[in-house]
């Protein structure tokens, strides 16, 4: 049997050891929002808005998938995450972030000490 190994995924390294380290890095700093928003959900309003965000973002990824199947467009979105590739995707993502970082900040402003 063959062990996968992600950091010598061909795909991760076809632009380079930068786009491969900042791909990691943009991956790391959006595993860390989401640590750093979920912390300051429970401090502020307690563990059971960490479930409602879960369970709204459940809802909301499932609506997605289920409108692109709608619309048959599954062969569109695989060949945009094949022609964008790793990188890309973590560029994607960095609004993303942005819009994490930005909601956590907002919430902790009003998070008692």
């Amino acid at each position: 049997m063959r062990s996968v190994r992600v950091r010598e995924s061909p795909a991760v390294f076809d632009r380079g050891p930068a786009a491969a380290l900042a791909t990691w890095l943009i991956t790391l700093l959006g595993a860390y929002v989401a640590g750093l928003f979920a912390a300051t959900l429970r401090q502020r309003f307690g563990s059971i808005a960490i479930w409602v965000a879960i369970l709204g973002l459940v809802v909301l990824i499932t609506a997605v998938a289920a409108l692109i199947g709608y619309l048959d467009a599954w062969p569109q979105v695989g060949n945009w995450v094949g022609r964008v590739g790793p990188f890309g995707l973590a560029l994607w993502s960095i609004p993303l972030e942005i819009v994490a970082a930005v909601a956590t900040h907002l919430v902790l402003r009003r998070t008692p000490a």
